[in-house]
């Protein structure tokens, strides 16, 4: 009965332990998260979009299969 009792204990000693660790880590890495969160870049000053290489075309013909 005595080690069934301090079996009893000790789990539940443990899964209150875990759970505090577990709670602090989240915690911890939540807040750190938001601190690094990367600045928005700004927006292009460039009204319309010049393309940096001409388009490819692949010559096929009709009859050739997909």
């Amino acid at each position: 009965m005595q080690n069934k009792k301090l079996y009893i204990r000790l789990i539940s000693a443990t899964a209150f332990m875990l759970s505090s660790v577990l709670f602090t880590a989240c915690s911890t890495s939540k807040s750190s998260v938001e601190k690094k969160t990367p600045e928005p870049s700004p927006t292009d000053s460039v009204k319309e979009f010049v393309p940096l290489h001409p388009p490819v075309v692949v010559p096929h013909s009709w009859k050739d299969a997909k």
